[in-house]
């Protein structure tokens, strides 16, 4: 991304088309990227040598010069974990494409992690592919089918830092019927979602981080809630019982 010495003088866009043709089409319809040397720097020494050395890559400030930090979709980007990690923006957009938002295209293996998943998640999985692979667990959210995105509930402009309890939000956006209020409610669930669940994948039933009883009996522990459930309680499911675990209007144990 940095300067290209004795770059030459600009040549105008219709220079470049010359060579790259195949990007003309695209950018006879785009008025705002239809300058290649405004993101690539003065291109006469490119054109004379036709070698990719000679000509600047866009780093960050070309895509910050119109699309301002502070501003829309870029309102928490300066604080957000891709630019602390030094994140570029042409790591996930390409300018030269024609996909929505102008998302980058995968390589195939990065498509073979998730291939019936949507492009921006395909692209999520290439450099988390650790996430990735949590959505192969038995029990997962439908991301890995195609049915939502990476981004329904990341931003990848923005800092988690900004909203408090962003998480549970963003989960009762979609699973309305738990949100409540309610009249006796559960505590960790009004908290954060993720005190029993994990978000991508996991082997146990309803993306619970651990089986039932244990994940119960981290907080209600058995010198607490032994003296009033028998012995045999505690090899079963909470829930078998407990059905209201989210909340409940009538039951302040939550059976109902």
């Amino acid at each position: 991304t940095a300067s290209v010495p004795e770059a030459g003088e600009r040549i105008g866009a219709a220079a470049c088309a010359d060579c790259h043709a195949s990007y003309a089409g695209h950018y006879a319809t785009s008025a705002t990227h239809a300058d290649c040397e405004s993101c690539h720097g003065a291109a006469q020494l490119h054109a004379h040598t036709a070698r990719a050395a000679d000509i600047r890559q866009p780093a960050n400030a070309d895509c910050e010069a119109c699309h301002q930090v502070g501003r829309t979709t870029l309102l928490h980007w300066a604080t957000s974990r891709h630019a602390r990690s030094d994140v570029l923006c042409t790591d996930c957009h390409n300018t030269h494409n024609r996909e929505p938002f102008h998302v980058r295209r995968v390589t195939a293996l990065d498509a073979a992690l998730l291939p019936t998943a949507g492009a921006t998640t395909r692209l999520c999985a290439g450099c988390h592919p650790e996430v990735a692979a949590q959505f192969h667990l038995p029990s997962h959210h439908p991301l890995a089918e195609g049915m939502i995105e990476c981004s329904d509930c990341h931003g990848a402009h923005e800092s988690s830092r900004t909203r408090l309890g962003a998480e549970t939000r963003r989960c009762t956006s979609c699973h309305q019927e738990i949100a409540g209020p309610w009249v006796y409610e559960h505590a960790p669930v009004s908290e954060d979602c993720g005190h029993c669940h994990t978000p991508h994948g996991a082997s146990a039933d309803f993306l619970l981080e651990v089986p039932q009883p244990a994940g119960c009996i981290t907080c209600h522990t058995l010198p607490i809630s032994g003296a009033v459930h028998q012995p045999w309680a505690f090899t079963t499911r909470c829930t078998d019982c407990h059905s209201a675990v989210h909340g409940s209007f009538t039951d302040p144990v939550l059976r109902r």
